[in-house]
């Protein structure tokens, strides 16, 4: 079991995707309680020209965050099984990710589509947990907030946040 830990930030700044690499990542969500969730999950890579070469898929098992780390377990899945899975899974969450370097980090930047649309944030994964200082094109931190979860984000998207719920 390998143990992920990340650092996430808004982005404020979204110029700093301009001619970025980029993937279509479409995950989904059979299940998740308390902080564990279990996800399948298709990503479509794109070249310079933005032709479709190449779909990866993976399942992974992932525990409650303690702070910016969490324990997960993750394994590749058949494209096409994949892409039936997802089909019949309710809650989900598609976005394109770019991948930018600043400094030494390699960031992870996530633009959310759909119910989520509107809401970028960054990722930085490390090997070991310590202080970054997060460039200038970053916002506020929200690694503490469990309403970013991507889990989360699929069952409660960004755009009902201003609305009532039993969730709040």
């Amino acid at each position: 079991m390998a143990i992920e830990i990340e650092r996430r930030f808004l982005v404020k700044d979204k110029s700093i995707i301009d001619g970025a690499s980029h993937e279509l990542i479409v995950q989904g969500y059979f299940w998740s309680k308390a902080g564990y969730a279990a996800r399948v999950r298709r990503r479509h890579h794109f070249d310079e020209r933005g032709n479709h070469f190449e779909a990866v898929a993976t399942m992974a098992l992932k525990g409650p965050r303690r702070g910016a780390m969490r324990a997960e377990f993750e394994t590749e899945l058949d494209p096409k099984f994949a892409e039936d899975v997802l089909q019949e899974i309710d809650h989900k969450v598609t976005k394109s990710r770019y991948h930018v370097i600043d400094g030494d980090l390699i960031w992870d930047i996530d633009v959310f589509h759909g119910d989520n649309e509107g809401l970028i944030i960054a990722e930085c994964e490390m090997e070991h947990a310590h202080e970054i200082s997060p460039p200038e094109w970053c916002g506020d931190e929200v690694t503490d907030d469990r309403r970013y979860d991507n889990e989360n984000l699929a069952e409660r998207p960004f755009r009902l946040w201003g609305k009532a719920s039993v969730r709040d």
